[in-house]
């Protein structure tokens, strides 16, 4: 059997920055005056019908974030969201779409995203929520087109991040030897010395995620495996870009990566339909032709700056995920 040819990149260390006001009021990009709605980016939602609202609430907020047109082919959003497009026959705006999220009340269902997979462009952004994220769970030919194909991101709370985990481990993308983490990335191999076990990540509680160092090495190990961003649900979601990081091009000796926690939090949040509008927002930015990372950062700012907001008028426990998108408006607007 002929060796693999692969390089050895160390992990030298994970660094936690936290998203601050000063930070994320430049990231937002000013609207251009002679914008019009093709230009503000088109997305598509791949909405189920198990849970109408989950995807009625993740088009509002994709139009919150600035998009210009949102599709779907689940006519009972755009009965409720009139804004949105119904894709069909006579509407086909497949080439034109810059980003598409799946998972939403879809269920588990494999060739959805197979299906989306052949028109979407190789260029455009793939979000996955929910049961999006528990399809990818049940399929190695899947996780391995999205792998290669990369423009990814995750939006996992702690259970669907370690069926994730579990995932890596069974296509040998991620090994635990006791005292060091190996992860196989798109061409290299990473090599992070650690004593967490995945035994260890399976324990984990959430929502609290004390262990902001474990957290961290999860977001990361996920990243580079899949090839992808991670936004790490939970009292204070941590955010990572692993895609690129396993390319022979960007391989030397050692290597630092950055998660980014976000410590703008509110009660409100831990709710139904939370991750819903989060997701939304992400895509949104990403239509927009905002770089990943910044967008995964706007997603979750807004997300928790609108549930703050949402609280002062609301209170705790009178506000609900189906007026979020309108106070992460006004919060956008605090920051024009």
């Amino acid at each position: 059997m002929k060796k693999e040819n692969v390089q050895m990149q160390k992990l030298e260390k994970i660094k936690i920055n936290s998203l601050n006001f000063c930070h994320m009021k430049n990231l937002l990009p000013p609207r251009e005056k002679n914008s019009y709605k093709n230009s503000n980016g088109r997305l598509f939602l791949g909405a189920g019908y198990n849970a109408i609202g989950a995807g009625v609430m993740a088009a509002s907020s994709a139009y919150v974030s600035g998009a210009g047109m949102v599709y779907t082919d689940n006519k009972a959003i755009v009965e409720h969201v009139p804004e949105v497009i119904l894709m069909n026959d006579e509407v086909n705006a497949q080439s034109n779409i810059k980003a598409a999220l799946w998972g939403p009340g879809c269920g588990i269902n494999e060739n959805g995203i197979s299906e989306i997979l052949t028109w979407l462009g190789e260029e455009a952004y793939l979000v996955f929520d929910a049961d999006g994220i528990g399809s990818i769970a049940q399929s190695k030919m899947l996780r391995e087109r999205l792998i290669k194909r990369g423009k990814t991101v995750y939006t996992p709370h702690l259970g669907e991040a370690r069926s994730m985990l579990i995932s890596a481990v069974e296509d040998k993308l991620v090994t635990f030897t006791g005292e060091e983490i190996r992860i196989r990335g798109v061409e290299n191999h990473f090599l992070l010395k650690s004593s967490i076990t995945k035994d260890d990540f399976l324990k984990m509680q959430a929502p609290s995620y004390d262990d902001w160092k474990m957290g961290s090495v999860l977001c990361v190990v996920l990243g580079i495996a899949f090839n992808c961003g991670i936004i790490l649900k939970g009292s204070s979601s941590l955010l990572f870009d692993g895609e690129g990081l396993g390319a022979a091009n960007q391989c030397n000796e050692e290597i630092s990566c950055i998660v980014w926690k976000n410590n703008i939090t509110s009660k409100v949040l831990a709710q139904a339909g939370s991750g819903d509008v989060l997701s939304g927002l992400l895509t949104g930015f990403l239509a927009q032709g905002i770089d990943k990372l910044n967008a995964m950062k706007l997603a979750c700012f807004y997300h928790s700056m609108g549930a703050r907001y949402g609280s002062i008028d609301m209170g705790i426990r009178g506000m609900n995920n189906s007026l979020l998108p309108v106070y992460v408006a006004q919060a956008m607007k605090s920051m024009e």
